[in-house]
This record gives C-alpha cells, structure tokens and sequence, in this order.
C-alpha cells in the first residue's frame, strides 16, 4: 500500500486487487503512508481453522469472508525493513495492525518455545 493505491498479489505475481477489496480497504486504514505486508488469506470454519476450499469458493462467491493474516512487515513508510530482525519486523507490525476481530487485515501471532513439542500437541 502506499497511501492511495492499495494492492494485492499472489506469490506468483498476479494482481488481485479487485478480488480482494474488503481486505485491502482495511489495509487502507492502517496508520501509515506506505507499507509492504507478507500474509496470507484465509476464510475460517466453524472451529476458526483455515479452510482452503473455502478460499476458493469466496474469491467468488462469498469474499466478505476472506481475511488476511499478516505475519511480517518488509517495508513502512519508505523504509526497507528486509535486513532487520524478524521480531523487530514483528513487533512494528503488531503496533501496526489494532486488535479488532471483526477486522479483515488480523495479526497472525506465533508461539515461542519448543516447536517439536508444539507441533506434537496440536497433531
């Protein structure tokens, strides 16, 4: 986003900037001139997990459901931000991303710990 233009792309470079218009008005209300986000979009279930077929079908049918999940900041406000730690860029993008559930632009938050034993748990 910088300022005025707010766009989306896929991994590969596609531009869906009109698919995705829910997410990007409110990646237009973040408080900064300029930003580049790394996520990914994501319709949940009942249960609150990710649902891929889901996605599929919302692209078309339902996107008032899709919601991106940010997990890294790469740039803000002109600054390249791509050789500073990842948990600064974390934790700028925490500031930057309010708490609102009903939000379409979440913070994709991470545990720390022993991920082994994490992974484990959740199997």
């Amino acid at each position: 986003m910088d300022g005025v233009r707010v766009r989306a792309f896929t991994r590969n470079g596609n531009d869906w900037t009109r698919v995705y218009r829910r997410v990007l008005d409110a990646c237009g209300r973040l408080d900064c001139r300029t930003a580049l986000l790394d996520g990914e979009m994501v319709v949940q279930d009942d249960r609150g997990l990710s649902d891929f077929d889901a996605l599929r079908s919302a692209v078309h049918k339902a996107p008032n459901r899709i919601v991106f999940f940010a997990f890294d900041l790469l740039h803000i406000n002109g600054k390249d931000l791509c050789s500073s730690p990842l948990m600064e860029r974390r934790a700028l993008l925490r500031k930057l991303i309010k708490p609102d559930k009903c939000s379409a632009i979440q913070f994709s938050d991470h545990i720390e710990g022993d991920g082994a034993r994490f992974f484990k748990a959740v199997a």
